[in-house]
């Protein structure tokens, strides 16, 4: 193995902990800087539905305890999902795929679950409350990172994991950055315990759903089953185009948002109007779609980016934590063979950056296309079954963006 190569973490959410424990898998030194103050501060977020290129990609980077922990915190996909009118009409139902394989499957898991698995037996190697400000690349083409609190670290590689709000992506490409969509929603989450969406809804919906709307505007609907109903939720998410919620939306206090999704989903069947008013107010907010620009191939370097800092996207595709972990694997991967004597740093991240511009931005092309589609006026049933089925295929892994085979 190649010595001396150390790689320096900017941001300690998924991607960068998947990355990391795959980097200390394989013996190769590393440092997470997270900005966060202690490991507890990160305990918001929804379930993540993850697709068998998340799994596989969790897989290959953690020991073989980790994985068993994800594999028991991970529920898996009964059933499928329903596409209903706003009359709760059913258009169709979306079986769930079968397994690939042991490791390429289908499931939910909780983001904190998930993030605390990521973050075991790292210790010191993640450090907290590093506020990244900078960077300077040296003679030797190392990278020196300075923080908010006056440290300095160096290492060979630097990694920009720091997700939508990046510090490291506007100095290592300013032509980067994100776009709104002109999308916007409001969600919250309805605890229960030992019920069904069925029990909200109707005997015709399943797990989850997308609710379709002859209007410019849907609903997605998620049950996420806890183990022994602790914390069980369902998950309810309204949105539209900008210009159809009000002026002082993001002012508006989480009572006044119930009300208004209420008053946007007046003449809805009278059970979704209620299960809207069911939700606990400390869960809902106002969510913006923004979606990362298209960027071309840059020249690789000593320091390239991960996840939601080059590729966010709107959650309308299920595929931003699973494109996050993927890069993880690909970037890991790629380390490990430079690590074996395969070419140099910078021809590793250069195959990195390649494979990563194949799937990433396809992904946020599929993101943008079913978020459009939820959000198209005057569908007619089958045109908007037809539209529902295309977003609900992805949101369960079974259309996921073309990309080139590796």
């Amino acid at each position: 193995m190649k010595p001396n190569l150390h790689v320096t973490i900017i941001g300690g959410g998924l991607g960068g902990l998947c990355l990391a424990q795959g980097l200390k898998k394989a013996g190769i030194g590393f440092t997470v800087f997270e900005r966060d103050e202690d490991a507890s501060a990160r305990i918001q977020g929804y379930r993540l539905s993850i697709t068998a290129d998340g799994f596989e990609a969790i897989y290959k980077n953690l020991p073989t305890k980790l994985w068993q922990r994800v594999e028991e915190a991970t529920d898996p996909l009964k059933d499928g999902m329903s596409l209903v009118t706003e009359q709760l009409d059913e258009l169709m139902f979306i079986k769930a795929p079968a397994p690939e394989s042991e490791v390429r499957r289908f499931g939910s898991i909780s983001r904190v679950a998930l993030r605390e698995i990521l973050l075991a037996d790292l210790g010191d190697d993640v450090q907290f409350g590093k506020r990244f400000s900078r960077y300077e690349l040296l003679p030797d083409q190392s990278v020196r990172a300075f923080f908010e609190d006056g440290a300095v670290a160096d290492g060979q590689l630097l990694v920009g994991c720091d997700g939508v709000n990046s510090k490291v992506q506007p100095q290592f490409q300013p032509s980067a950055g994100r776009e709104d969509t002109g999308v916007c929603a409001i969600s919250g989450k309805i605890p229960f315990q030992g019920a069904s969406l069925a029990d909200f809804l109707s005997a015709s919906v399943g797990e989850s759903a997308v609710i379709i709307d002859k209007q410019p505007q849907g609903m997605f609907l998620g049950k996420h089953q806890l183990e022994e109903d602790q914390g069980s939720y369902l998950f309810w998410s309204f949105g539209g185009p900008r210009e159809r919620f009000p002026a002082n939306l993001d002012a508006l206090p989480p009572d006044g948002l119930i009300q208004l999704a209420q008053q946007m989903t007046n003449g809805w069947h009278p059970r979704l109007h209620a299960m809207i008013g069911k939700a606990d107010p400390a869960t809902v907010r106002v969510l913006r779609f923004r979606a990362s620009k298209r960027v071309a191939p840059w020249r690789p370097s000593t320091v390239t980016l991960l996840g939601d800092a080059i590729h966010s996207m709107p959650p309308s595709g299920g595929l931003g934590a699973n494109t996050a972990l993927r890069d993880a694997s690909a970037l890991c991967e790629a380390l490990i063979n430079n690590s074996r004597g395969h070419g140099t740093l910078v021809e590793a991240v250069g195959d990195y950056e390649k494979r990563m511009f194949e799937y990433a931005f396809p992904a946020i092309d599929e993101s943008m296309n079913n978020l459009r589609r939820m959000t198209r006026a005057n569908l007619f049933a089958r045109r908007a079954g037809r539209i529902g089925a295309k977003v609900a295929g992805t949101l369960l892994g079974m259309k996921r963006p073309k990309h080139v085979a590796h």
